[in-house]
C-alpha cells in the first residue's frame, strides 16, 4: 500500500464529512476546529511528528490523545488506513473538559486494561484462575482501588506464560499506578493502558483488541453514530 499522505487524504469522503461538521458547529465561530484536525491528523500520519508531538494539542483530553496515540506510535500509517483517522481525530475536538473529567477517563482506561484485556490475554496462557481473580477486582475508582489492581497485576505477571502477556501485565500495572496518582498522570495511565492491550493482541488477537478499543472510546467519548453531538 502507498505510504499515506496528507495533502492525498484530504479529499476523501469521510475527511470532507468530518471537516464540514467542524467547520459547521455554531459553537466555533472561526475554522479552529478544522486547523485542530488538520493538526492532529498530520500527527498521526507522520513518524516524525508523532515522535515530536506527544503532548495533546490545546483543548484535547490528555488521556484520550494519549490513548488513541500511542498504538499509533510504533506503526507506519498507509494511504488506505488514514481514512479512519479523520473520524477518530474528530472526536479529540474540544474534549478537554477539565481535569476531573481526564482523571476519570484515565482510571477507566487503567480499569480496562487491568480487569478487562489482561483476564483475555492470561486465559490463552492457561491462567483462567488469575483471570478470574482479576475481573473480581472492584473497578478503579480511587487510590484505593487503583494500588490493588496494580499488586494484582503484577503478581499474575509471573504466571503469563508468552512474554507479550508479561508485557500487558506490567503495562497494566503501570496504567494503574498511574492512575492512582490522579491527575498528573492521567496521560500516563492512558498510555500504558493502550501500551498494555496492543501487547495482549498477540495472545488475542488484533482484530479483537481494536473492537474492545472501538467500545470504550464509545463508552468515554461517543461517536456521533451512537446519538451524541461530535463536538461536545
Amino acid at each position: 500500500m502507498a505510504k499515506a499522505d496528507l495533502s492525498d487524504s484530504l479529499e476523501t469522503d469521510s475527511a470532507i464529512s468530518v471537516r464540514n461538521k467542524a467547520d459547521s458547529d455554531p459553537s466555533s465561530g472561526s475554522p479552529k476546529n478544522s486547523d485542530t484536525l488538520l493538526q492532529i491528523v498530520s500527527i498521526l500520519i507522520d513518524p516524525e511528528e508523532r515522535q515530536a508531538n506527544s503532548k495533546a494539542p490545546p483543548g484535547v483530553c490528555p488521556a484520550l490523545y494519549r490513548f488513541i496515540f500511542r498504538p499509533l506510535c510504533d506503526i507506519s500509517i498507509d494511504a488506505e488506513e488514514v481514512e479512519m483517522l479523520w473520524p477518530l481525530a474528530a472526536r479529540l475536538i474540544d474534549s478537554d473538559s477539565g481535569t476531573a473529567t481526564g482523571q476519570r477517563r484515565a482510571q477507566r482506561f487503567a480499569d480496562w486494561a487491568v480487569r478487562e484485556v489482561l483476564p483475555l490475554a492470561l486465559e490463552v496462557n492457561n491462567c483462567q484462575a488469575h483471570a478470574k481473580k482479576l475481573r473480581r477486582l472492584k473497578p478503579i475508582h480511587d487510590r484505593a482501588s487503583a494500588a490493588a489492581a496494580e499488586q494484582a497485576a503484577k503478581i499474575f505477571a509471573g504466571g503469563a506464560q508468552s512474554d507479550s502477556c508479561r508485557r500487558a501485565a506490567r503495562d497494566a500495572a503501570a496504567a494503574a499506578y498511574s492512575a492512582r496518582l490522579w491527575a498528573s498522570s492521567a496521560g500516563s495511565a492512558a498510555h500504558y493502558a493502550s501500551s498494555a492491550a496492543a501487547h495482549a493482541s498477540a495472545d488475542i488477537g488484533r482484530g479483537k483488541v481494536l473492537e474492545m478499543r472501538t467500545a470504550l472510546l464509545d463508552e468515554v467519548c461517543p461517536d456521533p453514530a451512537a446519538g451524541a453531538d461530535l463536538l461536545r
